[in-house]
């Protein structure tokens, strides 16, 4: 999963995934954070720093959670991209 997701970013093959708290959710679409930090926090995350749940609206999808070096990331893979559901600080919450 951590390799399919680096390999997603670099190529660019995302999305961020509108949401109502897009702004305080999500330091990756207002420009806090770079696609190279958001590369090296994955980079440095470690597998018992990842879980995998149930997308809510449609369970046939899993949602990853990864929560490494201070930082919250919440994605899904879907038609050959990734989908970024939140990226901010563990300290927001």
């Amino acid at each position: 999963m951590k390799r399919q997701v680096l390999l997603a970013l670099i190529e660019g093959r995302y999305r961020i995934a509108h949401r109502a708290s897009l702004d305080s959710k999500n330091v990756f679409y207002t420009g806090e954070l770079d696609l190279e930090d958001l590369l090296l926090i994955l980079m440095g995350s470690r597998g018992t720093e990842h879980r995998v749940t149930p997308h809510h609206r449609q369970p046939d999808i899993d949602v990853h959670v990864i929560v490494s070096g201070g930082w919250y990331i919440k994605f899904y893979f879907f038609e050959g991209a990734v989908d970024l559901l939140s990226v901010h600080s563990t300290e927001k919450s």
